[in-house]
């Protein structure tokens, strides 16, 4: 799969509730975050799983363990899905770093690092640690070398744009083949997130795509990967051009 000259990315926004899951066929899929409330309902599996937040996590596995008729699904999951993680991921040196989860460090270190992400590392086909760079504004580890770029702003606290700091960059990182990437439920900026009324931080993203989506487009055209957004009011439509 990780030949794969096509890409699905799966995002969290509520356009994802009206695409047709038979279009993906056989292409690797890629999901960001929280979204396997989407592929439990249509009973399918991420081909590849990432996130960012860490807490992302403990929702996914409490919520598992509320709804316990999903737990034939989750065993299942072994089967199916890989999860690309960051190597700085679950450490102290995620915060060394400069990122934060609303739990705090010691959380972080303690029972995401030495409880959450060894848990869900056991119900996964596969766990793959990326090796990660975190980088200001710049997408340049694209063009060669085995480290993945995590891009982040110089201005501290900033809300960053996830979709073109940490997805995309992934995405193309690992995929080495990569020619089209088909988006699904990114930019939905108008709408609360797919199985939610939760909308925080859309205003941030906007700002932080008005420096980074002229970056990350200049590497699209590099690669010469084509970029395509099923939803068609998405706010990273422009990438497209």
């Amino acid at each position: 799969m990780r030949d794969s000259e096509v890409l699905y990315l799966i995002g969290p926004g509520a356009s994802l509730q009206d695409f047709d899951v038979s279009e993906i066929g056989d292409n690797p899929t890629l999901n960001f975050s929280g979204t396997m409330d989407w592929f439990y309902d249509n009973n399918i599996y991420p081909s590849y799983w990432c996130f960012i937040d860490p807490f992302t996590v403990e929702v996914f596995l409490k919520h598992l363990e509320k709804h316990t008729e999903r737990h034939p699904w989750l065993l299942e999951m072994r089967k199916h899905t890989t999860l690309l993680y960051n190597d700085f991921q679950g450490t102290d040196k995620f915060y060394d770093e400069g990122f934060t989860t609303s739990q705090g460090p010691q959380w972080n270190r303690e029972r995401f690092g030495g409880y959450y992400f060894p848990l869900l590392k056991q119900y996964l086909k596969e766990s793959i640690s990326i090796k990660s760079k975190p980088v200001i504004e710049d997408y340049s580890l694209l063009n060669g070398g085995d480290l993945c770029p995590v891009v982040k702003h110089p201005e501290y606290g900033k809300n960053t744009d996830k979709f073109t700091s940490y997805v995309l960059p992934l995405a193309i990182h690992y995929f080495p083949n990569l020619k089209e990437i088909i988006s699904i439920g990114f930019g939905d900026y108008d709408t609360p997130r797919a199985y939610t009324t939760n909308a925080h931080g859309y205003e941030g993203f906007k700002l932080s795509y008005q420096t980074l989506g002229p970056l990350v487009k200049n590497i699209l055209d590099i690669k010469n990967i084509d970029i395509i957004f099923k939803n068609r009011n998405s706010h990273y439509i422009d990438l497209e051009i």
